[in-house]
């Protein structure tokens, strides 16, 4: 992670740099429950005004540069071909033992996607800006493809829904703030037509009980995609 932030570093706005900086300090993973601290940065990120949206921009931006360099850096140890860290490594990753695979949570640079990228998303959600279009178009793709290929015993997590729908709802209200009409991503056409879900986890129970459950909470990685469409 380290190589990537010297890639990506703070926001040039020194205000802003000091906001998120203070989030990743105050809202750490296993301080508080996934939404407490998602609320929290989103508080802090509203508090802000102009700052807060600079800072919000920032984080998702960094939040794609950080999957960008997971997935870059299996693909270097795996040996993986594929010509960019996009959608299609991903896939070819899938296949390899879990141990080799990349870790989209990897929150060694102190952002995390459960808290605040998640904050960001519903910040700008409410605050479109359309320099985040591109960036949350590729977070979209990475994030569909990482789930649609995730087969873990239990199912996703169901803040994992949450950061989709945050994703989508984030996407198209900042496609329509940049007045222009862009061409459906194809990522988007091609699992809109197929039939795609997931099983969720049902948390906090015994193995068997969520192993049982999840044969019949399902989630609609399609329907999401139709949602980005309209």
């Amino acid at each position: 992670m380290r190589a990537a932030d010297a890639r990506f570093p703070g926001p040039t706005d020194r205000a802003a740099a000091r906001l998120v900086r203070r989030l990743r300090d105050n809202y750490e993973v296993g301080n508080d429950t996934w939404k407490n601290l998602a609320d929290g940065v989103l508080t802090e990120l509203r508090n802000a005004h102009d700052v807060g949206a600079t800072a919000a921009v920032w984080i998702v931006k960094r939040s794609l540069a950080g999957f960008r360099w997971e997935l870059s850096f299996w693909m270097k140890e795996t040996g993986v071909t594929a010509p960019e860290p996009t959608a299609s490594a991903l896939e070819q990753l899938s296949v390899l033992p879990t141990e080799w695979q990349p870790n989209p949570y990897n929150s060694a640079n102190g952002i995390h996607p459960y808290i605040h990228l998640i904050a960001a998303l519903e910040l700008l959600t409410a605050r479109p800006r359309s320099e985040v279009v591109e960036a949350l178009e590729d977070l979209l793709e990475l994030w569909l493809a990482y789930t649609e290929l995730d087969e873990r015993l239990f199912g996703i997590h169901p803040r994992n829904i949450t950061l989709l729908e945050s994703l989508v709802k984030c996407y198209r209200a900042s496609r329509n703030a940049e007045g222009v009409k862009r061409e459906a991503p194809e990522f988007l056409v091609s699992l809109s037509g197929r039939r795609v879900s997931r099983s969720v986890d049902f948390l906090g129970g015994p193995d068997v009980l969520r192993g049982f459950a999840s044969l019949f909470r399902r989630y609609s990685l399609n329907s999401l995609a139709k949602r980005a469409l309209r």
